[in-house]
């Protein structure tokens, strides 16, 4: 199963939500320009990944993608 993690791209600091596989291959999963997405983390069986963003405002969201 990757790994989730968040890290910071671009020089505004922003936030994406990226996996880390065993073998070091990463991918960005998320990239909305000037919105931090963050606090990554596996459903119990692995499928789904869920995160807050705040997309609609100041108040932070949580949001559901497939893994």
């Amino acid at each position: 199963m990757p790994l989730p993690s968040k890290a910071a791209t671009g020089g505004s600091g922003q936030a994406d939500i990226w996996v880390a596989r065993p073998s070091g291959e990463q991918r960005r999963l998320t990239h909305t320009p000037s919105v931090d997405e963050t606090e990554p983390a596996f459903s119990p069986n692995g499928n789904l990944i869920v995160y807050t963003s705040r997309r609609h405002g100041y108040d932070s969201d949580v949001w559901i993608m497939r893994a």
